[in-house]
């Protein structure tokens, strides 16, 4: 009976020195849950800005990290990397031990954007009902969405849509305003007087780009092209 009252006593022993000795290490590692937590902060921080409901996932490789722990963690973005869909987190450490490792974020931005309510021609003015609001991850469609029916109404396509198909700020142009041969008024306004004047385009022009018109007295003045026949001359 003391003879294996003995041995158990031994086992125990030697159990405790294992786990002892475990936890000893363990305390010497850096925890992941730490690492994770330093970057999630820094991320949703960064974030702030971005349009739409922003999502993280910080993906810390948990089961091939063996670092000495560290007193003071300092997060940064990589070099490259953008809050936009896949981005990297350079995680220094600052006080403890010398490494950094480099964090896989991703960032999901849900929000609205424009898409053509039905297949749309090149060259047509955008009306509302050519447009429809449409919710999703902004970072899966690419660059240049429009986001506001403001920056399509009254614009013209460069490209064909399919229905559904995402409106892009290159596919837009000023729609034209004024035709060749119109008779436009011109107006120039600054402090204290406003002018105005008949005249007659030269060309046709867009919304906003400078045009040529022959006045009454045949004298040639540029200014700039608004709807409703309108020519804004600076002097």
């Amino acid at each position: 009976m003391k003879m294996r009252w003995r041995l158990l006593s031994g086992m125990a022993a030697w159990l405790g020195l294992i786990i002892g000795g475990a936890n000893a290490a363990s305390s010497d590692r850096q925890d992941p849950a730490d690492i994770k937590q330093v970057v999630e902060a820094y991320a949703m921080r960064e974030t702030q800005g971005l349009p739409g409901r922003v999502q993280i996932e910080v993906r810390v490789p948990e089961g091939r990290i063996n670092l000495t722990r560290c007193g003071v963690l300092e997060p940064a973005l990589a070099v490259g990397s953008r809050w936009w869909g896949k981005a990297n987190v350079a995680v220094r450490c600052a006080a403890g031990a010398t490494w950094t490792i480099y964090v896989p974020v991703q960032v999901t931005v849900i929000g609205q954007y424009i898409v053509a309510a039905r297949a749309l021609a090149g060259n047509q003015p955008l009306v509302a009902a050519d447009l429809m609001t449409q919710s999703g991850d902004l970072t899966q469609i690419g660059p240049g969405v429009v986001s506001d029916f403001a920056q399509a109404l009254g614009k013209s396509l460069t490209v064909g849509l399919a229905a559904g198909q995402p409106l892009r700020q290159e596919a837009l142009r000023a729609s034209v305003v004024l035709q060749q041969g119109q008779s436009v008024k011109l107006v120039s306004k600054g402090p204290g007087f406003a002018v105005s004047a008949e005249g007659t385009t030269v060309a046709s022009a867009r919304e906003g780009q400078v045009v040529q018109v022959k006045t009454l007295s045949n004298q040639l003045v540029s200014g700039v092209a608004r709807q409703g026949g309108i020519v804004e001359v600076s002097f």
